[in-house]
């Protein structure tokens, strides 16, 4: 039996190669695209509109078309358009396109004005109380909910020695930036890490709902900040790790695995739900090659392969 023949609604082609689903060619449904979007009363339209101008894909207010004519025109310098300050309300001509306040007073008062902004109130993820958030993204009430403990640990310390940890953070700082083989990393390339490890810990298997850079060799150690000595790790691996080289935190991971399964099972049970640990050190060992060996047995310090991440 012959397959039937399907014609597009509009101009009566036929449309048998396109899917199941399609009632009209590429250009017959290009047009109503183009027509719906210059009817629409909520999309921005071009300067220099003329009727034949698609509202989609504006470039400093104008089309494909008339931002290329008036590019010729203008020596192919188009200047930007006025527009109305962010905080003050004023009309200015920025320089750069990205710019929505007139002077850099301005975009302090409008950075303090987010800053002030009262959140809506929130219900804590451990106790459920509602509270005040003081960042958008805050989660717990106060310090004592945080699950982790060695974070709860970590944020009490901080709070209880502002001038310790404001001189930690500019030391790590000055390592970060004062290695001369640091490269930086790149957002691309580190979501291309984490996608490749499926947004789970490099080091646990452990998928949290916020994942962390880890420095396979350290920075207070020598380690450069690049994209093949990084690795995707909860934050829990990634406080317990510190400065330690990875044969070492390795050794101190299996002594400790006892002690920290029967802790996880604590905190399971005060707090609700079960974090899976299966798949144990099956991630970052298929990553990196390397095998973990017990403490009673003498064997020589494991070594860590360059150039190992997304870059190799």
């Amino acid at each position: 039996m012959a397959k039937r023949t399907r014609r597009c609604v509009d101009c009566k082609t036929d449309i048998s190669n396109r899917g199941n689903k399609s009632t009209r060619c590429k250009p017959c449904q290009a047009a109503l695209r183009d027509q719906r979007e210059r009817l629409d009363p909520s999309r921005a339209r071009c300067i220099d509109d003329d009727g034949t101008c698609s509202p989609s894909r504006l470039k400093r207010g104008r089309c494909s078309r008339h931002y290329y004519t008036a590019r010729r025109d203008n020596g192919w310098q188009i200047p930007q358009q006025p527009r109305a300050c962010a905080a003050c309300g004023v009309v200015f001509t920025p320089v750069r396109s990205d710019a929505v306040c007139c002077s850099s007073e301005c975009n302090w008062r409008k950075q303090d004005a987010r800053r002030r902004a009262v959140l809506p109130a929130r219900s804590c993820t451990t106790c459920r109380a509602w509270y005040a958030p003081r960042r958008s993204d805050q989660k717990y009430c106060g310090t004592d909910c945080i699950p982790n403990p060695r974070v709860r640990a970590h944020r009490k310390w901080a709070q209880a020695n502002p001038g310790k940890f404001s001189n930690a953070c500019n030391r790590r700082r000055v390592r970060l930036e004062a290695n001369p083989f640091s490269v930086g990393v790149s957002d691309r390339d580190w979501r291309r890490l984490v996608n490749r490890y499926g947004g789970r810990c490099a080091y646990c298997g452990d998928k949290p709902d916020r994942v962390a850079m880890d420095h396979v060799v350290p920075l207070a150690r020598g380690g450069r900040h690049a994209i093949g000595n990084v690795l995707p790790a909860c934050l829990e691996c990634n406080s317990a790790k510190r400065d330690l080289l990875l044969a070492d935190f390795r050794r101190r991971e299996v002594v400790n695995a006892p002690r920290r399964r029967a802790a996880k099972k604590r905190l399971a049970e005060r707090f609700g739900g079960e974090r899976g640990v299966a798949g144990r050190h099956r991630f970052e060992q298929l990553a990196l090659g390397i095998r973990c060996e017990p403490v009673r047995r003498a064997s020589p310090q494991v070594g860590v392969t360059a150039g190992h991440g997304a870059g190799s």
